[in-house]
This record gives C-alpha cells, structure tokens and sequence, in this order.
C-alpha cells in the first residue's frame, strides 16, 4: 500500500519535538501552518513509499518516490533551502531544513529540535547515520535521505520551473 491509496482510517504520523508534551503535528498540519507562517503558494512532495498520511488537506501535492524527491533536491543546486519532514523508520516525523549539498555532495540540514538529530544512528530505526556538520548542522547521503524522506515543501513556481 503506498500513499496513493492512504484512507482516513490510519493513525497518522505526529512530529517529535513539540513543547508542552504535546503528540505533535501530522502532516497536513504542517502543510497548512507552514502556508500560514510562509504564504505564497507551495506543493508538497509527499514520498509514496512512507506509511501512508492523511493528506486530503493539501490541496497541492504530487506523490514520488525517495529517489525522486532527492533528485528534485539536487536539481534545486547546491544553496536550497527546503522545509522537509524525515521519518525515523519507525513512528517518528521531524521536521528538518534541508540547506543544500556539500563539497562530498552529502545534504546538509538543519535539525531545530535535536541533538543528536533523529536521523543520527542511535536516534532511528531507518539505518540512517547524520554526520555532524559545521555550525549546529547535519548532512546524510542522498541514499540515506531517499530511505527517510517523508515530504518536502517547494514554492510552486520552484517546483514548475525545474
């Protein structure tokens, strides 16, 4: 089953890392208050081989697979910056800033929430190793981010003029 055939009935995903002891956010939730916070107008790529999310609420999405988001990542060059959510292979969305590639052409994110980030080894369950980066950053390798990658979210003239 991929996301294509996702049904109201799954117990959706909540992010970590909200205060207050809070479940979190799912990811229409986070389509809606980045558009709030952000405006403009934005697609969510949401990756089809993940645990299947709610996501009638997103009035625009496109669903790929890992592979084909990160290429979208890598076609964007190397200074993007990109709200993204990875899953942590087992129960676990987090939101992270991808900020483009590296000299060894690793992705280079930001983790607001975490140190060690979720997608460190010991902090998931997806077989996913961060490396730590300067100035409070990770990157993982495009492999690695194609296992993890839930959904990112692209300004719409972004995404239609690639």
């Amino acid at each position: 089953m991929d996301a294509l055939t996702s049904s109201r009935d799954r117990q959706p995903l909540r992010f970590s890392g909200t205060a207050g002891g809070s479940d979190g956010l799912t990811l229409e939730q986070w389509f809606a208050l980045s558009h709030a916070v952000f405006g403009g107008s934005f697609v969510c790529l949401i990756n089809r081989l993940q645990p299947p999310q709610p996501s009638w609420g997103i009035a625009r999405k496109e669903f790929l697979t890992g592979a084909q988001i990160v290429g979208v990542l890598k076609s964007l060059g190397p200074d993007a910056m990109i709200s993204a959510v990875v899953y942590d292979g087992e129960s676990v969305a987090h939101a992270i800033v991808i900020e483009g590639l590296n000299a060894a052409g690793r992705i280079v994110y930001w983790d607001p929430a975490s140190d060690p980030s979720l997608l460190c080894a010991e902090q998931n369950a997806a077989g996913v190793a961060a490396l730590p980066e300067p100035d409070h950053h990770w990157s993982v390798s495009p492999h690695e981010m194609e296992a993890v990658i839930l959904a990112i979210l692209l300004e719409g003239e972004t995404y239609e003029s690639r």
